[in-house]
């Protein structure tokens, strides 16, 4: 991914995905420079325990909340930028809290 790529990826994901938080990084193997050419993008947005806990209920105390959408910008990334994406809400100090970590650029 060149370098305009990526920030029009970043954009696009910050766009998408910016209400649930603002610390937003790129993980796993295209963090650690191990990707291979067909490796997803792993992306994690960091959020307080607190916000964290607000997001699992407003999901989960719903049935099927956003599925669809979420499906949707999901495949509309993929589409867009020739990569698989992996969006994931992460819990600050939670076990999967780890790096290497990208952070993704603010536009």
């Amino acid at each position: 991914m060149t370098p305009e790529q990526f920030r029009s990826f970043a954009s696009a994901v910050r766009n998408g995905a910016g209400h649930l938080g603002s610390d937003i990084r790129v993980q796993e193997s295209r963090a650690a420079g191990t990707a291979r050419p067909d490796s997803d993008i792993d992306i994690a947005i960091r959020v307080s325990p607190e916000r964290f806990n607000q997001l699992i209920r407003e999901r989960f105390g719903t049935p099927n909340p956003g599925i669809v959408k979420e499906r949707t910008m999901l495949h509309a990334l993929e589409e867009r930028f020739g990569y698989p994406v992996d969006i994931s809400v992460i819990r600050e100090g939670g076990p999967f809290d780890r790096g290497p970590w990208v952070p993704l650029p603010n536009e």
